[in-house]
């Protein structure tokens, strides 16, 4: 893995983008989809940056992204009164946010329980094995079927 390098002007943008998309205490109200607008926004403003700086860029996301899910948790964990936090799906596997979580956890005095990478899979693979385990029992569903995101699995 490369030493992490200076970062360079689009610091700014990710850290602006932080702030403005992510300083409202009304949690969970926004998800890093939000972030990921504001920074495409922000790319169709400026344009994508050149090979030199797409590694700053992309460190930069990752580190507003990081911070933004560490706040979050923490002020969850905070205001519901809780002292565990379970970190799990495909985000899990990524070794700054687990990184940074741990130092959380050490700092505020809470319990952190993250599954090893090799378990941390993406949830879109959890669906499908869902699925499959639903046709296996024969379970089908017409051609007008429609979404329902609260559905049991």
């Amino acid at each position: 893995m490369r030493p992490a390098r200076p970062l360079t002007r689009w610091r700014s943008c990710w850290a602006w983008a932080t702030r403005a998309e992510w300083s409202s205490t009304a949690w969970p109200a926004k998800a890093v989809s939000g972030l990921k607008t504001a920074v495409a926004t922000r790319v169709r403003e400026r344009g994508m940056p050149g090979q030199e700086q797409m590694p700053d860029f992309c460190a930069s996301f990752q580190a507003a992204v990081v911070d933004v899910l560490v706040r979050k948790s923490r002020r969850a964990l905070v205001r519901e009164g809780l002292h565990d936090l379970l970190v799990c799906g495909g985000v899990a596997a990524n070794r700054g946010l687990r990184d940074a979580l741990a130092a959380a956890a050490q700092k505020d005095g809470f319990r952190l329980f993250v599954p090893t990478p090799k378990l941390c899979t993406d949830n879109g693979a959890m669906i499908a094995q869902a699925g499959t385990w639903a046709l296996e029992r024969g379970e089908r569903a017409s051609l007008d079927l429609s979404v329902d995101p609260g559905l049991p699995l």
